[in-house]
C-alpha cells in the first residue's frame, strides 16, 4: 500500500493537479480531491536525492526553460508536497518531496536525513487530521549539466504553521518581499489576541483610500486579519501592489505579527510585481 492509499484510502491518481504558475497557486476547488494545508515559506533549503529522481523531475519540467541554480529568483515555481515515509527501509523518518504532475505526483527528492526527524510531529499531525502539507518550491537546473536542484522555500518545522485559518476560496500569493503597514497603532485590539503566537499569520487585502494626510483620498490596499482591519500600505506601496487585487476574489498574503518599539505591528509578504 502507498503513502497516499495509508494516508487517504486513495490511489495516486488522486492527488493535486498540475499547478498553475505564479505569482499564487491556487487549484481549482473542483479538481482538489483532498485538503492542504500550507506552510510558512520564510526560509529556504534543498532537497536530497534530486540525481536519483532527475527523469520524473523532468517529466514535470516537460518543455518549460529552466534557470540555473545561483539565478535563485527565476526558478521554476511550483507546490511541492511533504510526505512522511514511515517505511522507508533505509530511514523510518524519511519525508518524500513531491511535485504535482499529470493529475498525479512525482518523487523529487527527500528532505535531508539530518532535518527529516525534526518535521515527524508536524507532519505526522497533519497527516492525521487527513490532509497534506504544502510548500512552496522552485526547480533550477543544476550546475553540472546533469540534472536539477530542487529548492523548498519552507520555514523551520517550529515555526512553520500559521495561527490562524486559512482564508476560504483565496488565491494565495507567493511570499517573496517584506512590505510595511501601516496603522496598526489603531488596531491593536484585533492584535492583542495575537500576543502569545507571535508569527506567521494568514492576511487578506481589499481596496480601500487612504484617509488622512497628504494622500488622503488615493487608493491603496486594506490589510486584514481573520476578516478584521489591521492596517494598511502607504499610498507608494498601494499602487506598487495594486494588481494583485486582480488575482481573485479573495486575495492572501503570508503575514507576521510582531513587537514592535511601541505597539504591535504587521509585517506582509508579497510577491515581485516590478
Amino acid at each position: 500500500m502507498g503513502i497516499f492509499d495509508r494516508i487517504f484510502g486513495r490511489t495516486k491518481t488522486s492527488t493535486p493537479p498540475t499547478a498553475p504558475p505564479p505569482p499564487s497557486h491556487r487549484a481549482d476547488p473542483a479538481e482538489v480531491k483532498f485538503k492542504i494545508t500550507r506552510l510558512a515559506s520564510d526560509g529556504r533549503r534543498g532537497v536530497a536525492g534530486e540525481y536519483y529522481h532527475r527523469k520524473d523531475i523532468a517529466a514535470f519540467v516537460g518543455r518549460r526553460r529552466l534557470a540555473s541554480a545561483g539565478d535563485w529568483d527565476a526558478g521554476l515555481r511550483t507546490p511541492a508536497y511533504l510526505l512522511r515515509e514511515p517505511k522507508n527501509r533505509y530511514d523510518h523518518n524519511a519525508v518524500q518531496v513531491m511535485l504535482p504532475h499529470a493529475g498525479a505526483t512525482v518523487l523529487a527528492g527527500y528532505l535531508s536525513a539530518d532535518e527529516a526527524p525534526r518535521w515527524q510531529p508536524l507532519l505526522q499531525r497533519i497527516e492525521s487530521a487527513g490532509r497534506i502539507a504544502e510548500c512552496s518550491a522552485a526547480i533550477y537546473r543544476n550546475n553540472r549539466g546533469d540534472g536539477y536542484d530542487v529548492v523548498l522555500r519552507l520555514s523551520d518545522p517550529e515555526d512553520a504553521e500559521f495561527a490562524n485559518a486559512e482564508p476560504d476560496d483565496a488565491t494565495f500569493l507567493s511570499a517573496d518581499r517584506q512590505c510595511a503597514v501601516t496603522g496598526e497603532k489603531d488596531h491593536q485590539d484585533v492584535l492583542l489576541p495575537y500576543l502569545h503566537r507571535l508569527g506567521h499569520v494568514w492576511a487578506t487585502l481589499h481596496p480601500t483610500t487612504v484617509s488622512s494626510g497628504k494622500y488622503s483620498g488615493s487608493s491603496t490596499i486594506e490589510v486584514r486579519i481573520d476578516d478584521k482591519p489591521v492596517g494598511s500600505l502607504t499610498a507608494v506601496q498601494g499602487e506598487r501592489y495594486a494588481e494583485v487585487l486582480g488575482y481573485g476574489e479573495v486575495v492572501a498574503s503570508e503575514a507576521r505579527v510582531y513587537e514592535g518599539a511601541n505597539y504591535l505591528e504587521v509585517q506582509l509578504m508579497l510577491p515581485k510585481v516590478d
